[in-house]
This record gives C-alpha cells, sequence and structure tokens, in this order.
C-alpha cells in the first residue's frame, strides 16, 4: 500500500507516495501508479464520490499544506471536510515522515466518532504566532510613539512666569497640569510631562531654560508639593 496508514474504521480512502519538492508551488508530484484505493463494500459509486471530492478542491488545499514543511519534517497535518452526512467524516492529513523526498498523503471518510483531532503544520502554527506578537509590538511602538508625541506637544506649552507659592494641600499627579514649586530658591511653575505608577516626571522653568526631574509620590498616589522650608 502506498502513503500512510489508514484508520481501521475507514470507509473508504485513497492514499498516495507523493514525490516532494518544498520550494515548487506545487510541492505534491503524484504519480498514477504510486497510488492506493480503499473500497471494502466494493461501492464504485462511492470511491468515485471520494475521487470527485479530493479533485475538487482537497488536493489543492494539500498542495498549500505540504508547502509548510520541509523534506527533513516528520510532523503532520489533519483536516476535515464534510461528507453531507453528520455521522462520517472526510479526513485529509499528511506528512513526509522525514523520507527525505517523499509525501505521505491520504484522503479517507470515517466515522465522525472517529476522525483524528485536526492538526495544522506546526510551522505554520509558528508563523502565526510570529505575525501576532509583531502585531503585539507594532501596537506597543505605536502606544509609546503615541505617548511621546504627547510629551513632546506638552514640552510645547509655555510655562508661565515665577508663580506666587501655592495654598497648602496635595494634586492629583495628571499629565498637562501646571502647579508652583519651591524649586532652586524659588516658587517655579512646573509641568507634569509623564506619570507612573509610583512616579510623576516634571518639567520646570528656569532663567536659562527647561529643566525635568523625577518627584515620588505620596503612597496613596497623590503629590505633594515642595514648599519653602
Amino acid at each position: 500500500m502506498f502513503g500512510p496508514q489508514m484508520p481501521a474504521t475507514t470507509l473508504v480512502g485513497w492514499a498516495a507516495r507523493a514525490i516532494f519538492h518544498p520550494a515548487s508551488d506545487r510541492p505534491l508530484d503524484i504519480l498514477h501508479d504510486r497510488q492506493s484505493f480503499h473500497n471494502p463494500t466494493g461501492n464504485q459509486s462511492k470511491m468515485q464520490w471520494l475521487i470527485d471530492r479530493i479533485n475538487s478542491g482537497i488536493l489543492a488545499d494539500m498542495q498549500t499544506l505540504a508547502k509548510w514543511f520541509d523534506a527533513t519534517d516528520g510532523t503532520r497535518f489533519v483536516t476535515h471536510y464534510s461528507s453531507g452526512d453528520p455521522d462520517t467524516t472526510i479526513v485529509a492529513y499528511g506528512s513526509p515522515q522525514r523520507s527525505h523526498g517523499y509525501f505521505y498523503i491520504a484522503v479517507v471518510e470515517v466515522p465522525t466518532c472517529d476522525a483524528e483531532a485536526q492538526q495544522e503544520p506546526p510551522e505554520k502554527v509558528a508563523e502565526h504566532e510570529r505575525f501576532l506578537q509583531r502585531a503585539r509590538m507594532g501596537e506597543e511602538r505605536r502606544a509609546i510613539q503615541a505617548r511621546l508625541k504627547a510629551e513632546r506637544k506638552l514640552n510645547r506649552v509655555p510655562l508661565s512666569p515665577p508663580a506666587a507659592p501655592p495654598a497648602p494641600g496635595r494634586i492629583a499627579p495628571i499629565v498637562g497640569l501646571q502647579y508652583a514649586e519651591w524649586v532652586n530658591q524659588q516658587y517655579r511653575h512646573t509641568l507634569i510631562i509623564a506619570v507612573t505608577r509610583t512616579r510623576i516626571r516634571v518639567q520646570f522653568q528656569m532663567p536659562r531654560g527647561t529643566q525635568r526631574g523625577w518627584r515620588k509620590l505620596d503612597a496613596d498616589g497623590m503629590y505633594t508639593p515642595r514648599l519653602r522650608d
């Protein structure tokens, strides 16, 4: 028998040992004398029905799935198709079986309860995960870029002249908030430009431009501006 082993409960089946060309658009080269047919009841119309289903799309799908494998691969793919009867399922599966040149494929109709679980080619699964990872990284990168853009916009906000002493109290750490704080022997207008879980980054006006620094938040997440001693 050519091709992989068929399940014991196969109602009708086809298998082949194809020549495997991993770099080709159609990697499975199926030879007429390297095919096997399983038809235990001798129902030729049923056998022809399966062949028609294979030629109408299943084989094309298998050609596509085979592109995810190389000649030394020992993994396999398994995919399901409707047979039109809820009690049976068409199962297509295949693997190079580390043969360094062949690809063993089969399409069988089996009772649905005996259908092997579907399995994507591992490399296809890995590529999908890499795609999702790249997408997540892209989202993170866009979020960082948006935050930096917002910070640059805040940096262009003109700061007012030196402020009067603030009223005693605390403030909520909100990006963009301006308040007065005692810095370098003077009360100065200060701008919050970033907020983390435990700190805020501020920008304050000095005689020769602006300077930045970090301030630690209080235990409850509020901030107490520095006052003159």
